[in-house]
């Protein structure tokens, strides 16, 4: 009886301050990054849970993701809270507190621990580096992973004790579940090898060749469901143009960004300051600081494994750190970060481990246990406050992304997320200048010179942003919505010749435009058409029957559609 009151402590103790420390999120926005992609713009999820949209989560690529359990996820927040912003961020909460516990109940049931339990469950629940992952609705996936990925976790514990195929069966489920709410849970099988040495001690029941043979032939299922998750994974993002080529990223700097990135996430762990919600990868990495990087990751590699013998959560925890990050190492360039806080949800799981138990062998080693438990104490309570300052950076686009640009240089992307967020606000002069140091990052970049020349055009700066419409046609003529765009400003100066061209090449590029049809039809009417300029309206119709403005201007000029 008093064991059960005492694990019940625990795991109130750790709700509590889990929910605590995160609550102000409650508060808080969506942000415009991702979660109009996610939520506020995503027609499927907004319109919530039908048989139309599961068909279409479990099929689309969106997001260059197939990830059909978090878009249902989102879609049931739709159902139950509609778009209220504050109760999307409690679910996310309430994912966040329940992998805590989860965390805490698989480690207690593997190793009887229950302190070193409970103290590597509180640093994953309170650390700084997860407010990303917990403060972001967009990163759902994240939590969704782990929190199947520690049910697998658990349906395996109760298989390696009792093992029978229903058992079996539900580890497959629940990893199943878990790719399907984001693919980086394809190392998921390495990490039971990780379990079955320590503290499952499963190596230990036969001679190592055998067992090797043995347990990896077990989780051969499992590692097929990795491959498969794998290919398709990398199809959605080629398919959404979200992997750079080798051209674009050699893969020698990419091999030298992985290295940074492992030791600068062992180093936001140890100090987590200056986050950002992103990282420009730049390419430009010194040397001193190659080299260091390069040095503490052998150093503790070779430490881990010489102490493997007495302290086999060493190597354990820090294998998990190394191999759980390997799919967003960048190997594979997705996106234009060079890392991410987000990245760590679970890698930072085997680290948290190594720091648990290794307090632990220190008092064995003789170290004032008072002094050890003031220490973690501080330690918890020190992760608790700075978590809620960096919560305080997520409270709006413009917060989030203002810190980003603080804290990181020739961060062009964030520049011009926020003066998207500016702009949105009309505030066009701030977003402007934002959009402008972005340029001057990126000039090869004609969506700096679009946002740019539309900024400009708010201002009713015509000459201006004809100019840098101009100069985002130059670095893409095919770009059709600056085509459009600069067409809009020639009808508005009253140059029917040059509008008129750009419309036509607006609509050759992208024969769905919709809205530069019609608009060629209004210019072609005002300059004496009506023939060709009922053809336009009836082209937009035939792509949009429901295009209400064709429809009412084909009436204005005497034709049915």
């Amino acid at each position: 009886m008093n064991q059960s009151w005492y694990r019940f402590g625990i795991i109130l103790g750790l709700a509590l301050s889990v929910a605590l420390t995160y609550w102000s999120v409650s508060d808080f926005e969506f942000v415009q990054y991702d979660d109009p992609t996610y939520v506020t713009e995503n027609t499927h999820v907004l319109s919530g849970v039908s048989s139309d949209n599961l068909l279409w989560a479990a099929t689309t690529f969106k997001a260059s993701n197939w990830h059909p359990i978090t878009w249902l996820s989102h879609m049931v927040d739709v159902e139950l809270f509609g778009v209220q912003p504050g109760a999307h961020h409690l679910i996310n909460l309430l994912l966040h507190l329940l992998n805590t516990l989860l965390l805490f109940d698989l480690l207690h049931r593997m190793t009887g621990a229950t302190w070193r339990s409970a103290f590597a469950a509180a640093l994953f629940g309170l650390h700084p580096l997860h407010v990303e992952s917990v403060a972001w609705i967009a990163e759902r996936k994240d939590l969704l992973c782990t929190f199947f990925w520690l049910l697998a976790t658990g349906a395996y514990l109760q298989y390696t004790r009792r093992p029978d195929i229903r058992r079996y069966g539900s580890i497959l489920v629940f990893f199943a579940l878990a790719l399907m709410s984001k693919p980086m849970a394809v190392t998921f099988p390495f990490t039971l090898l990780l379990l079955d040495y320590w503290p499952l001690n499963r190596f230990h029941q036969q001679p190592v060749r055998s067992a090797l043979r043995t347990l990896v032939g077990e989780k051969m299922p499992l590692f097929a469901m990795s491959a498969i998750s794998s290919v398709v994974t990398v199809a959605a993002q080629h398919g959404g143009g979200a992997v750079a080529s080798l051209e674009t990223i050699p893969l020698s700097d990419r091999l030298v960004n992985a290295l940074m990135s492992y030791g600068t996430y062992l180093l936001k762990t140890i100090w987590p300051v200056d986050l950002a919600i992103f990282y420009p990868f730049t390419g430009q990495v010194p040397v001193p600081a190659l080299l260091l990087a390069i040095g503490l990751l052998v150093a503790v590699t070779v430490l881990v494994i010489n102490r493997a013998a007495h302290r086999p959560f060493l190597p354990v925890g820090w294998f998990w750190y190394l191999g759980t990050l390997i799919p967003v190492i960048g190997l594979v360039q997705v996106g234009g970060q060079a890392m991410a806080d987000r990245y760590m949800y679970i890698p930072s799981i085997g680290l948290f481990i190594m720091v648990s138990w290794g307090l632990s062998a220190l008092a064995d080693n003789r170290v004032p246990t008072v002094f050890l438990t003031l220490s973690g104490v501080a330690l918890l309570i020190s992760s608790s406050i700075m978590t809620h300052q960096q919560l305080q950076f997520w409270t709006s686009s413009e917060t989030l992304f203002s810190r980003a640009i603080a804290v990181t240089t020739d961060n062009w992307r964030v520049h011009v997320n926020l003066g998207s967020v500016l702009e949105s606000q009309g505030r066009y002069q701030e977003a402007f200048d934002e959009y402008q140091k972005a340029g001057r990052i990126r000039p090869d970049r004609a969506d700096i010179f679009y946002n740019m020349a539309h900024a400009a055009g708010a201002m009713e700066r015509w000459p201006d942003a004809v100019a840098l419409y101009r100069a985002a046609l130059r670095l893409d003529p095919a770009f059709d919505k600056a085509h459009y765009n600069l067409a809009k400003i020639y009808v508005r100066l009253e140059d029917s010749g040059q509008a008129l061209d750009h419309l036509q090449e607006a609509v050759r590029i992208n024969p769905e435009f919709v809205e530069a049809y019609n608009d060629l039809g209004v210019l072609l009417f005002n300059m004496g058409k009506p023939a060709e300029a009922a053809a336009a309206f009836q082209k937009a119709l035939s792509i949009k029957p429901d295009y209400f403005e064709a429809r009412s201007n084909l009436h204005y000029i005497g034709v049915k559609p």
